[in-house]
């Protein structure tokens, strides 16, 4: 049946609550869309900002010392940045070495490297921010680490659906699942 112009369309109804609780849902979603990476670039036109600026200073050259020693400042400054879940996986893994622009991250959880392979361009990002410098990173598994840890993502979802009942209210009401 073909729609007139003046015909009204019908308005969904929202209750208050329900809106206030469905944007903090999509606020804090960890799930964002992938942008493109950045064709590699060269040094931000002022490598070493004021000392009053939010940006810390910058060395000239990047190296593996100067790497492994502001790697806490750059985390904290994700932290600050709002990206709590890439905080949490990074501190799950080491800095095994720096070489050629590539820091090389060794993970001890499977799920951690995985996130953390997924949200590259994010991570490269953020380093080129606040180091000055292009920066790639290789995601490493640790095996022997990984194996001793036994229960994955979807087992301990399982368990915490049975014990939590927030939990069960969201598995029978909405249809939750674990989306990894």
């Amino acid at each position: 049946m073909p729609r007139h112009e003046d015909t009204p369309l019908p308005i969904l109804s929202i209750a208050p609550e329900w809106k206030t609780k469905f944007a903090k849902f999509v606020f804090e979603t960890p799930y964002r869309p992938k942008s493109l990476v950045k064709s590699t670039s060269t040094a931000s036109p002022t490598p070493n900002a004021s000392p009053d600026s939010d940006v810390p200073a910058r060395p000239a050259t990047l190296t593996d010392l100067v790497v492994r020693d502001r790697w806490s400042a750059f985390i904290e400054r994700l932290d600050a940045d709002g990206k709590s879940v890439l905080v949490s996986h990074l501190q799950l893994c080491n800095i095994e070495s720096f070489n050629n622009q590539t820091v090389k991250l060794r993970c001890s959880s499977k799920t951690t490297s995985e996130i953390l392979l997924d949200e590259l361009h994010l991570l490269a990002d953020a380093a080129e921010k606040f180091y000055g410098s292009r920066i790639q990173f290789d995601v490493v598994l640790d095996k022997t680490v990984a194996a001793k840890q036994g229960k994955t993502p979807q087992e301990q979802f399982k368990e915490l659906a049975e014990k939590s009942d927030l939990i069960k209210y969201l598995i029978e009401h909405f249809g939750a699942e674990l989306s990894y």
